[in-house]
C-alpha cells in the first residue's frame, strides 16, 4: 500500500517536523522510527561471556508499538565465562579458589598452591593443571531463563505477555529454554490491552550448561536441536 500522499497530507497540516517520541508513534503515525516493532526487524543484543542476565524496564502499547521485539546473539567465549559465578555444568559445580588464610577447619588444614613445585609426576601424581573458564560438552546446550517480576500491579501485570521465541521465530511456550551455545533467540513483549503498560522483565542467560541428556526434552528449543556446538580452537586457558 502506498501511503505516500497521507504522509504528505500529514505534513502539510501538522508541520514537517517529525516526533519520535516512542510513547506517541503510534497516535503520531510515525511507527517507521519504532525500534523493534516486529520480530523481522527486531533490536539486536549481542552476548558472549555467560551467566548473563538482562534487565529490561520499559513500556510498551497504547499510542507507542504494541509489540517490541528483540534478538540477543549468543556466541559464548569459554575462556572468559565464569564457572565461579555459578555456572553448573551436569551434576558438577565450580568450586572457588581464593588466596584467603582460614586456618584450620574441621580438622581441615588450608592447602598451600605453589606453583613452582611438583612440574613432574611424584609417586605416581602428577602435577594438577588448574584452568579458567568453563568445559563445553559435545551435545551441551545453555539455560535461557525469563521472568517476568512485574510492576506490583495486577492490572497492568495480568495484560503484558512476555514471551521466547526460537531462531525460528516461533514461539516457547515455557519460561525456560536451553539453546546451543552458539545460537539466537527472540524476546517478545505484548500490550493485551489499549493503554500503555509498563513493565519490569529479566533474562537470565547461561545459568546452566547441560548434556543433552539431561534436560526435559520439551523445553530445547525445537530448532536447536538439530544444531551441533562448534569445536572452539581455544576453549580454556
Amino acid at each position: 500500500m502506498d501511503v505516500t500522499e497521507q504522509v504528505q497530507q500529514i505534513h502539510l497540516t501538522y508541520g514537517g517536523s517529525d516526533s519520535t517520541n516512542p510513547n506517541a508513534l503510534s497516535a503520531t503515525r510515525k511507527l517507521n522510527y519504532a525500534t523493534g516493532s516486529s520480530i523481522t526487524s527486531p533490536e539486536i543484543t549481542n552476548i558472549s561471556v555467560i551467566p548473563f542476565t538482562l534487565n529490561f524496564d520499559d513500556s510498551v502499547g497504547l499510542y507507542g508499538s504494541e509489540n517490541h521485539f528483540i534478538k540477543v546473539n549468543i556466541d559464548v567465549d569459554y575462556r572468559l565465562s565464569n564457572a565461579d559465578k555459578g555456572v553448573s555444568e551436569g551434576d558438577y559445580f565450580p568450586a572457588v579458589l581464593n588466596e584467603i588464610n582460614e586456618g584450620t577447619q574441621n580438622d581441615y588444614q588450608q592447602a598451600v598452591r605453589n606453583n613452582s613445585l611438583d612440574l613432574t609426576t611424584v609417586n605416581d601424581f602428577q602435577p594438577a593443571l588448574i584452568e579458567f573458564g568453563i568445559s563445553p560438552l559435545a551435545d551441551g546446550f545453555m539455560s535461557i531463563e525469563i521472568d517476568n517480576k512485574g510492576t506490583n500491579n495486577k492490572y497492568v501485570d495480568s495484560y503484558l505477555d512476555v514471551t521466547l521465541y526460537t531462531r525460528e521465530r516461533e514461539e516457547h511456550p515455557y519460561d525456560t529454554m536451553y539453546i546451543r551455545t552458539t545460537d539466537f533467540f527472540y524476546i517478545g513483549f505484548h500490550a493485551r490491552k489499549n493503554t500503555r503498560l509498563p513493565y519490569k522483565v529479566t533474562c537470565t542467560i547461561g545459568n546452566n550448561l547441560l548434556d543433552r541428556r539431561e534436560i526435559e526434552q520439551r523445553f530445547i528449543a525445537k530448532a536447536s536441536r538439530v544444531l551441533q556446538n562448534p569445536a572452539p580452537s581455544s576453549v580454556l586457558i
